[in-house]
């Protein structure tokens, strides 16, 4: 029996009198394949690299991957597995597949034989696995669909749907959705670097076409010839680009081939529609989208479960959907699903459906969103935590995971760090601390208008005469308003600027400043009427020479 293993073989002879290496060129891949079959120690990776190098061409991978797909779908009928998984590894001897295959054949006999292709399947998913995690960013190396499918059913997975994506490094990636024991779906990606150039030719891509339009037309193919996750891909495409009836065909073949992700992607197609279509077809799409959604959440699509609840809350469906949308929250939310927990978190802030706030709530959501999110969920659940209309205060953790945040950059926390010395959140107020924080969150941020306008509004208005510093507020304000005609179009900034003058001296200027805030206010219809309200009154105060001072923070 051959004994399979994945050392390389590098072998070196060295001359008497003389110290010089002289490497074996590798063998041919039909005279590795030939040696795998007889000798005890097999390279793994140099034989797909022959393979690669020697063998790979377009018209094979059809062929092998075609093979593939009906010896999967012979799965439950072990006689004709025997000459399918022969085909297979006559064409590609390191197809995990065909091991499979020719595995299940024997064993159904009874033959001894069946242990050497477990040998393989063993090697081969070492060599997958190797030094890869299956993640967007490091994720494994194998030919065809099939393969990828099977590598992870041999482990135990089982298949949801798939899809194919790429990123600079890796111009075609497959990704496929897995759930293992009824836990939590994951997404394990595939890298097909390998192929991507093969089919590419195959297709006749145009020369110097960018590797994302070189993408779609091997997905064209690949969507043509029966592939389930190229047609998912081209279904999402059409629907970005708002081509839904071509969407449709594609999406609903990648259904009808069992990949359960079209359904989710079909859904969310709908929603798209209803958002941005007659009011007449609102009812009509949001309902399709219901259905493809109860479709994805039974096929066992986790992301699914949020996106239901998040539809059904809107209040569309009735009151009673409402309800049933906050369970599928809820069920999302022990899953650690984020955005459900933060929506959640929001429902019970603001008492939205349940007629007045609930705090202890809230801050359940938030702390567990927050134990397992980014920073800019854990800036709001600090903010919310220091929201003076709640009875709840700033903790030790909150205030840790908020100086996490402003380690990796965040200058929202880095305002909010500030904001606490400024309060004595957690000790008594230190007012030096908040005032080099706000500096530090300007340099983080300086081309963001929300950051310098809240650290120029503090250090403006703030009552408390340790934290104002005006001239530097108006000096950012004047860089930022100089420098961005989007903040100049903002009246709550051009009332910061306003303020700032004022605050220096220059009423003047301040009141010509507000002006323009007061225009830009009347004209936004969507700006809340007590907003309007306090840039006129700030105008008046600036008219009579006095500057603004407020309880902040």
């Amino acid at each position: 029996m051959a004994r399979i293993c994945t050392v390389s073989l590098i072998a070196a002879f060295v001359l008497a009198g003389c110290t010089t290496v002289t490497e074996i060129p590798p063998l041919p891949y039909p005279e590795q394949v030939l040696q795998a079959k007889t000798e005890d120690v097999v390279d793994v990776a140099a034989l797909a690299d022959s393979f690669v190098e020697e063998q790979m061409s377009a018209e094979l991978l059809q062929e092998l991957a075609q093979f593939e797909l009906e010896t999967r779908a012979f799965s439950d009928r072990k006689l004709p597995l025997g000459p399918l998984g022969t085909a297979i590894l006559d064409r590609c001897y390191i197809s995990l597949v065909g091991h499979t295959a020719m595995a299940e054949f024997y064993e159904h006999l009874g033959e001894q034989q069946a242990t050497v292709h477990r040998d393989w399947i063993e090697s081969i998913t070492r060599y997958i696995a190797e030094d890869r995690d299956g993640s967007r960013d490091d994720p494994y190396k194998v030919f065809t669909k099939p393969q990828a499918e099977t590598f992870l059913e041999n482990d135990g997975f089982r298949v949801l749907g798939s899809y194919y994506d790429g990123v600079p490094e890796t111009p075609l990636l497959l990704a496929v959705l897995v759930e293992k024991d009824s836990t939590q779906s994951e997404t394990v990606f595939f890298d097909f670097s390998a192929t991507f150039d093969e089919l590419a030719s195959l297709v006749n891509v145009p020369e110097n076409s960018e590797d994302a339009d070189k993408r779609n037309y091997v997905m064209y193919f690949l969507a043509s010839q029966g592939d389930s996750a190229a047609q998912a891909s081209m279904g999402s495409l059409l629907a970005q680009l708002g081509r839904t009836q071509e969407a449709r065909r594609w999406l609903t073949a990648a259904i009808h081939g069992g990949n359960a992700y079209a359904h989710l992607i079909t859904a969310r197609m709908f929603v798209a529609r209803a958002s941005r279509g007659r009011e007449s077809s609102r009812p009509t799409y949001l309902s399709w989208a219901h259905g493809h959604y109860n479709d994805a959440v039974e096929a066992g699509l986790d992301p699914a479960i949020r996106e239901l609840g998040m539809l059904l809350i809107q209040g569309d469906f009735g009151e009673r959907a409402i309800e049933e949308g906050i369970a599928y929250l809820e069920r999302a939310a022990q899953q650690d699903d984020v955005p459900a927990l933060i929506t959640l978190a929001r429902m019970a802030y603001s008492g939205e459906n349940q007629g007045q706030p609930d705090f202890e709530r809230a801050a359940t959501f938030y702390e567990q969103a927050a134990r397992i999110g980014g920073s800019p969920v854990r800036v709001e659940y600090f903010r919310f935590l220091a929201d003076s209309n709640t009875p709840l205060r700033a903790t030790r953790q909150s205030f840790d995971w908020l100086e996490e945040a402003a380690d990796s950059g965040s200058a929202e926390a880095m305002v909010e760090i500030g904001n606490c010395h400024a309060r004595g959140c957690l000790d008594k107020p230190n007012y030096r601390k908040a005032k080099s924080w706000y500096r530090r969150a300007v340099r983080a941020a300086s081309e963001n208008p929300s950051v310098v306008n809240e650290v120029a509004w503090t250090m403006t208005v703030s009552h408390i005469d340790s934290l104002r510093s005006p001239r530097y507020a108006r000096r950012i304000m004047d860089q930022m308003m100089e420098n961005s005609e989007l903040a100049r179009q903002q009246p709550e900034f051009l009332d910061t600027w306003a303020a700032a003058y004022a605050a220096t001296g220059d009423f003047e200027k301040a009141v010509e400043l507000q002006h323009q805030a007061l225009r830009v206010a009347q004209s936004n219809r969507t700006l809340p009427q007590e907003h309007l309200e306090a840039i006129k009154a700030h105008l008046e105060s600036f008219s009579k020479g006095e500057a603004v001072l407020k309880p902040i923070p």
